[in-house]
């Protein structure tokens, strides 16, 4: 048995949050975490990627480091339009937040699932990824770039 380490906890927490919104609103998007994952499916797709903003001490002396991310967010659309009501709704749902859940592993598998915090957004950039699209491929046409910093507050 394993306990997932905070980065991959905050990652799993966005996929879920927004898996389950998108079952409300839309009914053809897949998220994912992975750039392949995205060219082997069908459009559209949302793709997380997770980075840990420089680390930082929460105080002189201490251990305990501050839980601060930069979380990109790509929307791959089949077309402009979508790529902007997309856009709109990815950062209507994160940005009231969302929980943050620990996920404990046996044998590769998530075999329990706790809420131990929750996650707060601020918005750093929201942009086309590519202006010249003429020689790029179909699913990076209608790219849209989402970058915030993630804050995870933990209730323990």
């Amino acid at each position: 048995m394993a306990i997932m380490r905070i980065t991959r906890n905050l990652e799993a927490s966005l996929i879920d949050h927004l898996v389950d919104e998108l079952q409300e609103d839309w009914s053809n998007v897949r998220v994912t975490s992975s750039f392949a994952e995205v060219y082997d499916g069908k459009l559209p797709c949302i793709q997380v990627q997770m980075f840990r903003n420089p680390l930082v001490r929460k105080e002189i002396g201490s251990n305990r480091l501050l839980n601060e991310f930069i979380i990109d967010i790509r929307i791959f659309a089949v077309s402009e339009e979508q790529r902007q009501d997309l856009s709109d709704w990815v950062i209507e749902k994160i940005m009231r937040g969302f929980d943050y859940v620990e996920h404990t592993l046996t044998n590769g598998q998530v075999t329990a699932s706790e809420v131990n915090g929750r996650v707060t957004i601020i918005l750093k950039d929201n942009r086309i990824e590519f202006e010249n699209k003429e020689s790029l491929i179909q699913e990076d046409r209608n790219r849209q770039l989402i970058r915030c910093l993630a804050l995870v507050n933990k209730c323990h």
